[in-house]
């Protein structure tokens, strides 16, 4: 698939990265046929580094989304079948998003990795939580999966709030993104990590209280999670 960022950054938040910029710069000057430029023309309208441009050029070759050849200027390129594609079935998408903003989404309760209580735990992230959201999250999360395009359609709408990745002795850990919702009238926050186990299907909700205890929900049961 596409390599494309929606920090929900994706409200669905979209941030495009080099990928699709580039992609998209090649598309808007030619879907089908070649165009010839060079790595420093596409950095100069891009406005990164002719060695990113480079190794960007690459990746999308290598993931077939591109054609290209070598040229006296640079290089000719143009979108493979797989990249014009893309293209489109990233537009139907944002036309979805626009067209149908959802102000619940609703998804069955399962049993996670056990990861969120561990990352819940730690003080850097529950203090941070505590600053943003004004409660400290209870050690763990709720997995909740939902159709992804409803999902995408929901966080669309809300504003993201960043929460700062730290490194300790031992490791790194990333950053994540928080939308305030509240969960079958509970205060709580959808939680993304930069770095998650999960599928774009899943929903990891936090709180300052138990979830499954304070609603009397357990697995396999719905729950409504609302903007």
């Amino acid at each position: 698939m596409l390599s494309i960022t929606f920090i929900s950054n994706p409200s669905f938040a979209l941030c495009m990265d080099y990928d699709l910029e580039l992609l998209m710069e090649i598309s808007r000057r030619s879907i089908f046929s070649e165009i010839e430029t060079s790595t420093v023309e596409l950095s100069k309208m891009l406005n990164v580094s002719q060695q990113t441009i480079s190794r960007k050029l690459r990746e999308l070759e290598e993931k077939g989304l591109i054609i290209r050849k070598s040229s006296p200027s640079g290089h000719k390129l143009r979108l493979s079948a797989k990249g014009v594609s893309e293209l489109k079935e990233l537009g139907k998408r944002l036309n979805l998003l626009f067209s149908k903003k959802k102000s619940s989404v609703s998804g069955t309760v399962f049993a996670g990795y056990g990861e969120g209580r561990y990352y819940m735990s730690i003080p850097q992230y529950k203090m941070q939580v505590k600053e943003k959201l004004g409660f400290l999250p209870f050690p763990g999360t709720l997995n909740v999966r939902c159709r992804p395009e409803d999902i995408d359609s929901f966080l669309f709408q809300l504003q993201p709030i960043g929460i700062q990745g730290f490194e300790t002795k031992t490791r790194a850990f990333g950053g994540l993104t928080l939308y305030p919702v509240t969960c079958e009238g509970v205060k709580s926050a959808i939680v993304i990590p930069q770095r998650t186990r999960y599928g774009k299907d899943v929903m990891e909700i936090i709180a300052p209280v138990h979830l499954k205890t304070k609603l009397r929900i357990k697995d396999g049961d719905k729950v409504k999670v609302t903007a």
